[in-house]
């Protein structure tokens, strides 16, 4: 789902709603995650999961396609851990 899609889904969701203020509210929503990760380094979004940063360290890699050596440096990366319910909820069928 991309963010012209979301913004549809809100707008079905919210009848009412102009385009513009709900493509704000998700770049709102998306400004904030970015925001209280740098700070806390953590976000819990209920029913949903939460998101985490998570440093990865430099290694050593080559490239495929002239089997030349190379250092991939070292990076924080964020992780998405799914809640309880969203996992029931996806696998309601099995």
């Amino acid at each position: 789902m991309n963010q012209s899609k979301i913004v549809k889904e809100l707008l079905n969701r919210r009848p009412g709603t102009l385009r513009f203020e709900a493509a704000q509210i998700l770049d709102d929503v998306s400004q904030s995650f970015i925001e209280v990760l740098r700070r806390d380094g953590r976000v819990v979004i209920p029913g949903l999961g939460s998101l985490s940063l998570q440093e990865r360290a430099g290694r050593s890699g080559f490239n495929p396609a002239t089997g030349a050596r190379l250092q991939i440096p070292a990076k924080t990366v964020v992780k998405f851990q799914p809640s309880k319910s969203l996992r029931d909820g996806v696998n309601i069928d099995r």
